[in-house]
């Protein structure tokens, strides 16, 4: 069994990015949010003090930590090359 990382050694960012083509993006920035949502109630959820971390707070924490944005893998370009008319 080999241990488990130490905190130094594991990445910064969270691992689960969206991606998708030119079409979608909307929709991919309101997985986005949606995500950025449940994890503010996460945090809040274990809080001692009964949940009063404040967006500014969680601002903070996502400038330490961020979350990948979506990812267009077929941007416009490559979509309309793609076109056949």
């Amino acid at each position: 069994m080999t241990a488990a990382a130490k905190p130094s050694e594991q990445p910064r960012t969270k691992s689960c990015v969206a991606s998708g083509i030119a079409g979608n993006y909307r929709s991919l920035t309101k997985v986005y949010r949606a995500g950025e949502r449940y994890w503010l109630k996460v945090l809040r959820s274990r809080s001692r003090d009964g949940g009063h971390l404040t967006w500014d707070a969680f601002q903070q924490i996502k400038e330490r930590t961020p979350l990948q944005q979506p990812k267009l893998r077929l941007p416009y370009r490559a979509l309309r090359a793609l076109a056949v008319l």
